[in-house]
């Protein structure tokens, strides 16, 4: 019997193994190239408009951990033409660094009408998108605060600001924090200067669940040292934007989104992906250091 069970064991491994199909290779072809589209302002002129093109999920994969030089020569967008008109104004953007453009004279009025023009030279993909730029919001009180608990400390940001009953608004609280530029980073905000922020996180706020006008909340950032420097801003920003963004928020960065569930973006872009967004932020800086 000790002789057979072995020989019954190889048996029935041979048998499955002869009987797993041969791997059949397939072959995708590759998704048609698109512009996908990013945008800030920044009072009280300036616009910036980040361009990228879209790639393959095999592409994306190979990606997971880092970003190659290959990789971000082919999706940052590097030769288009890039406008945004308002009223009678064409700004004409200039190129900072691949994948960003910028304008210092566009005129910001409240519920103005923009519409973003671009052309990529490159693939001759073309694309237009508008918003409209709702009313700022101003914070009502702002600060930091560290907390020393259960022998750890952490940073909290509290924060208070006023909704208008008569309308409808959703709102967006961004958190960041003062670094060196990682390589291939979009650096759209420019708030420390070009090359130095990070977005740390941000909230939605939707008008709908609020039983006061007068808002305030407490957020722990969890990633923010007590020698950081770091800006909050609150801005008013369009509902769908709001969708966009609540999407975003569950999907992750750009290298979690490569590999995790699909997801349909909501988008204004014409021809492309991404969301052109104007809103006006309210920013705040604090150099942590001072409230240690």
């Amino acid at each position: 019997m000790k002789t057979i069970l072995p020989a019954v064991a190889l048996g029935t491994a041979a048998l499955l193994l002869s009987c797993e199909p041969q791997p059949i290779p397939i072959t995708l072809a590759a998704p048609p190239v698109k512009l996908v589209v990013a945008s800030q302002l920044i009072p009280d002129r300036i616009v910036l408009v980040s361009l990228t093109r879209t790639f393959g999920t095999l592409e994306g994969a190979a990606q997971r951990d880092s970003l190659t030089d290959a990789f971000l020569e082919k999706i940052l967008v590097d030769s288009a033409l890039v406008t945004v008109r308002h009223q009678d104004q064409v700004d004409t953007l200039q190129m900072l660094s691949p994948g960003i453009f910028a304008g210092a004279n566009l005129r910001q009025s409240e519920n103005g009408s923009y519409t973003l023009d671009a052309r990529d030279f490159r693939t001759g993909e073309t694309i237009t998108a508008t918003s409209v730029l709702p009313p700022p919001v101003r914070f009502d009180r702002v600060e930091p605060d560290i907390v020393y608990a259960d022998g750890q400390v952490r940073v909290d940001v509290s924060y208070a600001f006023r909704d208008d009953p008569a309308v409808k608004n959703w709102y967006l609280v961004s958190y960041y924090k003062k670094v060196s530029l990682s390589r291939g980073q979009p650096d759209l905000s420019n708030y420390y200067g070009r090359g130095s922020n990070q977005l740390v996180e941000f909230d939605l706020v939707s008008d709908e669940n609020l039983k006061d006008p007068d808002y305030a909340a407490v957020r722990k950032l969890e990633e923010v040292n007590v020698s950081d420097t770091i800006a909050v801003s609150v801005s008013n920003i369009s509902q769908g934007y709001y969708a966009f963004l609540s999407l975003y928020k569950r999907a992750g960065n750009v290298i979690t989104r490569i590999s995790g569930e699909p997801v349909d973006y909501p988008t204004n872009v014409v021809n492309g992906y991404g969301y052109f967004n104007t809103h006006l932020p309210d920013i705040r800086f604090f150099d942590l250091n001072k409230y240690d």
